[in-house]
């Protein structure tokens, strides 16, 4: 599925071959599983969250990933480590999300430095909690951690925006633990329009700067994530990635994409469900045969 040519390994989540539950999927009566043996079957399995914001709490509230924290927005985080722990979750991506301000070197600067201060955030959780937590970077780091008994931190960028029009810091932000980036977020940005940004009528998709990005990062071996593009974005990404891509949190007009595109295509399809409630991780393989072929 990956390009040969590619110098460094594939990223971690695209490989984990992780089975979970999807708790909407509607059973029907006794087809239901008791819960005693979804409880069995999740204490089986690898389980990984493929997106937590945690590290914002992190840097904004100075919240010690240590403690047991309450759910609330405003006071705590949904995600600690003791709750890791009981609730049997073995992995997560740790999301790096920089919001979007100008356009410009100063922007840029700041988008770069406040996605390595969540990058470090990270780094320190797991430099200060040894015994609980170890940043991970490959598929093998899961079960191994798991074997130990601690948790896999994986790293995730939400919002490409911190590479401004720096193709060397993919390269920088790889060495640093990320492993997937998600190319765009609420605004429209130097690599991708976002699917909520209509300053302008037309949906321009990837841009050229963009297509240098995805191919650098299918080098690199860091995930492309599809989440917040734009229709145009989204169709762009899948004709020119050469390894497979993925949507961290789609909606159903996500979903009907994917299969649009694939019968326009008359490509395979590979959607990997890997999250709860209601949510799918995706990824998507695709090896284009021109439109309306």
């Amino acid at each position: 599925m990956f390009n040969k040519a590619r110098t460094k390994p594939a990223s971690a989540a695209l490989l984990l071959p992780v089975v979970l539950f999807m708790t909407f999927c509607g059973f029907k009566g006794e087809e239901r599983p008791s819960e005693e043996t979804e409880r069995d079957i999740h204490k089986k399995v690898l389980t990984v969250d493929s997106h937590c914001d945690t590290p914002l709490h992190i840097v904004d509230k100075n919240l010690d990933m240590g403690d047991r924290h309450g759910s609330d927005w405003e006071t705590g985080c949904k995600i600690d480590l003791p709750r890791m722990k009981e609730g049997g979750l073995d992995a997560a991506f740790f999301v790096a999300y920089v919001g979007q301000e100008g356009r410009d070197p100063e922007g840029y600067r700041e988008g770069y430095e406040r996605a390595n201060l969540l990058i470090d955030a990270i780094h320190q959780m797991c430099e200060d909690y040894p015994d609980s937590v170890e940043l991970a970077t490959t598929p093998e780091d899961a079960y191994r951690l798991e074997k130990q008994g601690k948790r896999a931190i994986y790293i995730g960028m939400e919002n490409g925006y911190p590479i401004g029009k720096d193709l060397s810091l993919i390269s920088e932000f790889y060495d640093r633990g990320v492993r997937y980036i998600t190319l765009c977020h609420g605004c429209d940005n130097d690599i991708c329009d976002s699917s909520t940004d209509r300053a302008h009528p037309r949906d321009d998709g990837l841009s050229e700067f963009g297509k240098r990005v995805v191919a650098e990062c299918n080098r690199m071996g860091i995930m492309v994530d599809l989440s917040h593009a734009s229709d145009q974005s989204f169709f762009d990404v899948l004709d020119v990635s050469k390894a497979p891509v993925r949507m961290g949190f789609p909606n159903q007009k996500e979903l009907d994409l994917v299969g649009f595109y694939f019968r326009l295509n008359r490509a395979p399809t590979t959607i990997r469900l890997t999250s709860f409630h209601g949510e799918a991780d995706l990824s998507v393989s695709a090896r284009n045969r021109g439109h309306g072929a």
